[in-house]
């Protein structure tokens, strides 16, 4: 990346100075091809491509329990504090689940 910005900065001191034909085009080149916007995108990609915000992969289990079809999922760009990553965060919704009684104890709830 250096090298490149450093290049851009070369062709741009130089571009109305020399006199060869080849040299013009290639400094013309290299202004249209390597401007700002290029190396904010660039930037940009290798900032992401450091995970600050972790990575999420998922798996499944094969036969052995190794691990197989291993998937690197798109970031959710969502901040979340530490509290909300371990579910003990606040709750916007709340819900209780009552387990079916699969048999009777004699003597208990009779009808």
């Amino acid at each position: 990346m250096v090298l490149l910005k450093r290049l851009r900065r070369i062709a741009d001191d130089n571009a109305v100075t020399v006199g060869s034909k080849a040299m013009t085009t290639l400094f013309a080149m290299l202004a249209a091809e390597l401007d700002d916007e290029y190396f904010r995108t660039i930037d940009d990609h290798l900032k992401r491509l450091k995970f600050r915000g972790g990575t999420l992969i998922s798996a499944a289990l094969g036969k052995g329990n190794k691990g197989v079809r291993y998937v690197l999922r798109a970031p959710n760009n969502a901040r979340r504090s530490w509290k909300e990553r371990v579910r003990i965060g606040p709750r916007t919704s709340y819900y209780f689940q009552l387990h079916r009684v699969t048999r009777l104890v004699p003597g208990c709830c009779q009808r």
